[in-house]
C-alpha cells in the first residue's frame, strides 16, 4: 500500500510541475488554464508513474542496486526520460487545444513545445531520481547496521552457550570424581589433573567471546581435555592430534575442536573393549575432526549447543560452511580455516 500512495503521489507531482511549466511558459496565466486540462495531467502523471514503477522493477532484475548503483541510476534515469518523454508528447500533440481556456486557440504542439517538453521531464525525471537513490541508500545504511546488530546479538547468544556448554555441571562433576579417586592413588597425577582443569576454565572464560584465536592456542585447550579424559577413560580413548607446526598459525573459532571431542566422548561408549579412536588433522582447506563409533551411550546430558552452535557460529561469521560426514560406522565434521 505505501508503495501505491507513493507511486501516485509522485504521479501527480510530477504531472501537475511539466503541465503548469509548459503553459507558463506559452505566456498563459493559472486562471486562464482549463480545470480539466489539469485534471487530465494528473491522471497522465499517474499513468506515467506507474510505467516507469513496473520499468524499474524489471530493471532491478537486469541491474542491482547493490552490485552496481551508478550504473543503475544512470540506466534508471534514461529509460525513465524515454519513457515519460514518449507518453507525454503523444498525450500534449493530442489535447494540445483543449488545455486553456476554450475561448483561446492557437497554434499546435510543435518542436518548440517538444523541446521545452524534453527539458522540462529531463529536469524532474533527474531530480526524483536522485531523491529515490537518496532514500535508497539512506535505507540500505540503516538496514546494513540494523543487520550488524542482529548479528552482533546472536553471536553473542552463541557465544554465551558455547560458554554454558563448557560450564556444564556434568562435565565439572565427573571431573571431580577424577580427582577425589585421584588423591587416593597419585597426588601428583591429581595435582596435574587440577591444573588441566584450572587451563580449560581459564581459557574458556577468556576466549569464549573472541571471533578467533590461532590454532596453536586451541590445541593448548585441546590437549589438556585430552589428557583430563584419558585420566579417565585410560586405553578406552585414543586421540591422535596429527598438525605440522607451519599450520599452528590457522584461525580457528575458539572451543571449536575441543567442543567436537568432547562431543565424541559425549556419544559414545568409551571402554577398551571398543576404544574411542578420534583423529585431528589438516588437509588441504580443512581442519578434520573425526571419530569412530561405538555403543550410543543410554544416558547422553546434552544442552543442543555442540556442532549445531558450532555450525551457527561459522555462519555468522564466514561465507564457508562446516561440513558434516555422518557414515554409519565414522563421524567427520571439515572444518574451513582461514
Amino acid at each position: 500500500m505505501p508503495r501505491h500512495i507513493t507511486t501516485i503521489a509522485l504521479g501527480i507531482i510530477s504531472g501537475l510541475i511539466i503541465h503548469l511549466y509548459l503553459l507558463s511558459s506559452e505566456g498563459f496565466t493559472y486562471a486562464e488554464m482549463n480545470s480539466l486540462g489539469i485534471v487530465g495531467c494528473m491522471f497522465i502523471g499517474i499513468f506515467i508513474s506507474y510505467i516507469i514503477l513496473l520499468v524499474s522493477l524489471k530493471l532491478n532484475e537486469w541491474v542491482s542496486w547493490h552490485q552496481h548503483p551508478s550504473s543503475r541510476l544512470l540506466s534508471g534515469i534514461v529509460i525513465n526520460i524515454f519513457v515519460a518523454f514518449c507518453i507525454l508528447s503523444l498525450y500534449y500533440q493530442l489535447n494540445w487545444n483543449n488545455l486553456v481556456h476554450p475561448s483561446f486557440e492557437y497554434a499546435s504542439f510543435g518542436k518548440v513545445g517538444m523541446i521545452k517538453l524534453g527539458i522540462i521531464v529531463t529536469v524532474v525525471v533527474i531530480i526524483f531520481s536522485i531523491i529515490y537513490y537518496a532514500l535508497f541508500s539512506y535505507n540500505l545504511f540503516v538496514s546494513s547496521h540494523l543487520q550488524e546488530a542482529q548479528l552482533q546479538r546472536a553471536l553473542i547468544e552463541t557465544q554465551m552457550n558455547t560458554l554454558k556448554g563448557q560450564l556444564t555441571p556434568h562435565f565439572l562433576f565427573n571431573s571431580l570424581n577424577t580427582i577425589s579417586s585421584l588423591i587416593h592413588r597419585d597426588n601428583t597425577e591429581a595435582e596435574s589433573f587440577i591444573r588441566k582443569l584450572a587451563n580449560t576454565y581459564q581459557y574458556t572464560l577468556q576466549n569464549y567471546d573472541k571471533n578467533w584465536v590461532t590454532l596453536e592456542k586451541e590445541l593448548e585447550v585441546v590437549h589438556a581435555y585430552i589428557y583430563m579424559m584419558k585420566t579417565r577413560f585410560g586405553d578406552g580413548l585414543n586421540v591422535e592430534v596429527n598438525i605440522p607446526e607451519s599450520a599452528y598459525d590457522i584461525r580457528v573459532l575458539p572451543l571449536s575442536i575441543q567442543s567436537l571431542v568432547e562431543n565424541a566422548v559425549k556419544h559414545n561408549v568409551v571402554d577398551q573393549s571398543q576404544p574411542l579412536n578420534i583423529s585431528i588433522i589438516v588437509t588441504g582447506k580443512f581442519l578434520i575432526i573425526s571419530n569412530n563409533k561405538t555403543r550410543s551411550p543410554n544416558n547422553v546430558i546434552s544442552h543442543n549447543i555442540g556442532l549445531n552452535n558450532l555450525m551457527k557460529r561459522y555462519d555468522m561469521l564466514t561465507k564457508s560452511k562446516i561440513e558434516v560426514i555422518n557414515k554409519t560406522n565414522s563421524f567427520e565434521v571439515k572444518i574451513p580455516i582461514h
